[in-house]
């Protein structure tokens, strides 16, 4: 039983900590301070 509750945590985790990355990639091309994201992702 602890197991599972286990693994919903882990799953939620990574679901939140993805949705925040992207949250904070697309507030950072939002904000004008894109710079370092084009760079990276344009190389």
């Amino acid at each position: 039983m602890s197991m599972s509750i286990l693994l919903v945590f882990l799953f939620i985790a990574i679901f939140a900590a993805i949705i925040g990355f992207i949250a904070f990639e697309l507030i950072e091309e939002m904000r004008g301070s894109r710079h370092k994201l084009v760079d990276r992702y344009h190389e």
